[in-house]
């Protein structure tokens, strides 16, 4: 299953979204107006993110085996795989769980 990709997917695309700067806007009360301002003559500003999401992958192992973030090795042996997406508000919510019987 090789969860780790699909995490390290997650984590790329939170990055580039706390690292991206937009132009700064407004809207011109005379005219009604959307005015954008150059990058160049204005500081940028940083995208408000409310959730951030975190993603973690467990394997079962045996009866009594639990591993969280299994590497390929683990992975050959294991009979069941759960990645599981985590969104952090004021309290933590799961939004999505993928099961996968091996």
């Amino acid at each position: 299953m090789n969860g780790c990709v699909a995490e390290a997917a997650a984590l790329a695309v939170l990055g580039s979204l706390l690292t991206f700067r937009r132009p700064q806007a407004y809207i011109d009360v005379n005219t009604d107006e959307l005015i954008v301002l150059p990058m160049d003559e204005s500081i940028p500003v940083p995208l408000h993110l409310f959730h951030l999401p975190v993603l973690t992958s467990f394997a079962l192992c045996g009866e009594d085996i639990l591993l969280a973030e299994p590497n390929q090795e683990e992975e050959e042996v294991i009979f069941f795989f759960a990645s599981i997406l985590i969104l952090h508000i004021h309290t933590y919510y799961i939004c999505s769980i993928l099961f996968a019987f091996l």
